[in-house]
């Protein structure tokens, strides 16, 4: 009857000890799948972004959350194609430096990259709403981000519209050099540009606050710079937008070298109803700078 007794107890006692073990690694679990679902929802990025169903047009959703990733400076994110960006996505960016995760490990594939490439043939549709913005900003465990650099084409039409964005965070210099979030150069006398930025929000008050950074280290709101003095012919309009916590908000120049700026009679500009807010002491200017035909 002992021997029973003590066969027994051993095994509720390992009944037991075992239940008691199976519970946090049961809560574990789920923990862990929460985390799976959520990486389950990024879209890393990391090549060019083409149309592959012959449409020439690519779309992003808001039920993904996009990740300019880059495994080096030379394979960088790159759109080739018409991108449209629906209301409500979400668009991050890194330093370029650590993992998603923002942990710093050298043997890291993809890192968070601080510029989106937007070549000749390429565009981005990104309309937003006032109830579902599109935002582009810094990944949570990184600071800061360059901007979305396009280049124009030597010939024909090229359209690129931001309506109803949010601008988070950015205009640190990481490895790469922007002069603002909104980055466009190049393009030829053959170059017809068009750009609208309408009730976008351009806003680096975090990044300012938490980090210690040079005036140059902060970028423009948005930079047109024809640095070749093609004279692209500009038609660009910045409405109802905010520029918060930047080197300057709007600037447009046009040159044939780097320090003899020229005026260019085909650009043609409307900024009107924006805000100016805080932007950094010391910087080049707070506000606009635009060497062409511009109502202000």
């Amino acid at each position: 009857m002992k021997t029973i007794k003590r066969s027994l107890a051993i095994i509720l006692t390992v009944i037991l000890a075992f239940s008691i073990y199976i519970e946090p690694t049961s809560v574990m679990t789920k923990a862990e799948n929460n985390d799976q679902n959520e990486l389950e929802n990024y879209v890393i990025i990391t090549g060019d972004i083409e149309a592959d169903d012959g449409t020439g047009v690519v779309r992003w959703t808001k039920d993904k959350t996009y990740v300019i990733c880059s495994k080096n400076i030379v394979n960088r994110p790159t759109v080739k194609c018409k991108l449209i960006i629906e209301p409500g996505t979400t668009i991050l960016f890194g330093t370029g430096t650590g993992n998603i995760d923002g942990i710093e490990n050298s043997e890291v594939v993809y890192r968070p990259y601080p510029i989106f490439i937007v070549e000749e043939d390429g565009s981005i549709e990104a309309k937003g709403t006032k109830e579902k913005p599109i935002t582009f900003k810094n990944i949570d465990t990184h600071v800061g981000w360059n901007g979305i650099e396009i280049f124009l084409p030597d010939n024909g039409e090229v359209t690129d519209t931001f309506e109803y964005c949010n601008f988070i965070n950015g205009g640190a210099q990481y490895r790469d050099f922007t002069e603002g979030l909104i980055d466009v150069s190049y393009g030829t006398e053959e170059t017809k540009f068009n750009l609208v930025v309408d009730h976008c929000n351009f806003d680096s008050t975090e990044l300012v606050k938490n980090v210690d950074l040079q005036t140059s280290e902060i970028g423009a709101g948005v930079y047109y710079g024809d640095h070749d003095g093609n004279k692209v012919e500009a038609n660009i309009k910045i409405s109802n937008s905010t520029f918060k916590s930047l080197s300057m908000g709007i600037e447009g120049v046009t040159s044939d070298e780097y320090d003899s700026y020229l005026y260019n009679e085909k650009s043609n500009c409307v900024i009107e109803n924006n805000v100016f807010e805080n932007n950094v002491l010391q910087s080049y200017n707070p506000s606009v700078v635009w060497g062409g035909n511009a109502e202000i």
